[in-house]
């Protein structure tokens, strides 16, 4: 390998790990600062590179597929940390030697996989007895689990260790093609999908999208705060079931899984009746009061999409 200079060291990286290419891109067509420069080393590296390293890590030593990327990636990394551009070598530092000291499985990594400078760092730097936990918050914002899953065919793609935020690029444009889409989801939210609401498989939904949007306003409003500042309203996204999704929580538990059943924030219990009756097509709209009874309305269509939502929620109080 040629030696790596600072100014194009990305560029390298995706030559030798082709499967970062579409994360870089997607990175690369959101990042608007600094008057149209692109993003820095210290933003692409982290969140691509690291990132790979961090989920391969976290992956069973025995999983078919990971010695070999975990092989080729480390092997980069060696390559930044003998480059003669200071700079390149100590993006290598941050981007893989500090990444595999942080994680549990790391220092065997490196002294199976790592070519001379690295085991001189590790010497240097590192110590078996230090307390190493388990990453349980990997976050992936672009798409890094997803674009290396085919080189691990033994393991679906939920399995994959990380964290799916709601991607921009899996956006689709309607309810309609949400319903469409086997892993069509809506996503009822304020700041994007950065304070979630509501996240419901499309197809369990018999309200249209115009009340949907008002549904995530009027509950921004009952929230208060910031959360009627940031264009509250229903976002349609891909995400396969089973996917752990950023901010969905469940109690204790952070970034819980999509399920076949709605999902709906700790903080709107109270609404929940009236949440599931409006996805179903019950109502129109969320009642002022969370206690509001609605009568039922006849229309055997919406009541058969009511009575599987409830049968996924059988503790659930009925109208």
């Amino acid at each position: 390998m040629p030696d790596l200079r600072f100014s194009t060291v990305h560029e390298a990286m995706l030559d030798a790990l082709p499967e970062l290419r579409p994360c870089y891109q997607r990175l690369f067509d959101d990042w608007d600062n600094f008057d149209g420069a692109p993003p820095g080393q210290y933003n692409v590296f982290p969140d691509t590179f690291g990132k790979l390293v961090e989920i391969l890590l976290t992956l069973p030593a025995e999983t078919r597929g990971r010695r070999e990327l975990l092989e080729r990636a480390i092997a980069f990394g060696e390559a930044m940390l003998t480059s003669s551009d200071v700079e390149v070598r100590h993006l290598g530092i941050d981007a893989l030697a500090e990444t595999l000291d942080e994680h549990p499985a790391g220092p065997g990594a490196a002294r199976d996989f790592g070519g001379p400078e690295l085991q001189r760092w590790f010497v240097a730097n590192s110590a078996d007895d230090w307390v190493r936990p388990w990453p349980d918050e990997i976050i992936d914002l672009w798409g890094v689990r997803e674009a290396t899953a085919p080189l691990l065919p033994d393991v679906a793609l939920p399995d994959i260790p990380g964290i799916s935020n709601p991607r921009d690029d899996r956006a689709l444009a309607s309810l309609t093609e949400a319903r469409q889409a086997r892993d069509g989801v809506a996503l009822l939210s304020t700041f994007g999908t950065t304070f979630l609401y509501v996240v419901c498989p499309a197809r369990l939904i018999g309200s249209d999208d115009a009340t949907l949007r008002q549904a995530a306003i009027d509950i921004a409003a009952r929230i208060g705060g910031e959360h009627p500042d940031g264009e509250p309203g229903v976002r349609y996204r891909r995400i396969p079931k089973g996917e752990r999704v950023w901010n969905m929580d469940v109690g204790v538990h952070r970034h819980t899984r999509v399920r076949e059943a709605p999902w709906i924030a700790d903080r709107l219990q109270r609404l929940r009746p009236a949440i599931l009756d409006l996805l179903a097509g019950r109502i129109e709209q969320l009642p002022v009061a969370a206690t509001t009874m609605i009568a039922p309305t006849g229309d055997a269509e919406l009541e058969e999409r009511l009575a599987v939502i409830r049968e996924l929620f059988p503790d659930d109080p009925p109208p």
